[in-house]
């Protein structure tokens, strides 16, 4: 969940401002993940602690783009182990 914090850096900093969040949130979980061992991820255990650390990254990286994009909140619905 996320919302505006500044209407012209959201409209006129970033040429895809949506795409761009997608992407952020993407390398941010991929990241966060990729810290804990895989059983403390599937298991539910460290949700709450990753759901933070992703929120965390990503207002740091949308905040170094300059976005205008204020995150309010991660919720992680389930977790998969990847396809092989």
């Amino acid at each position: 969940r996320w919302n505006l914090k500044d209407l012209r850096q959201f409209q006129f900093q970033l040429a895809e401002p949506e795409e761009t969040v997608r992407e952020v949130a993407e390398a941010a979980m991929r990241q966060s993940v990729a810290e804990h061992p895989l059983d403390y991820v599937l298991s539910g255990a460290g949700r709450a602690d990753i759901e933070q650390q992703v929120r965390t990254r990503m207002q740091a990286l949308l905040d170094a783009y300059g976005s205008g994009v204020a995150v309010q909140g991660i919720e992680i619905a389930k977790t998969d182990p990847p396809e092989r």
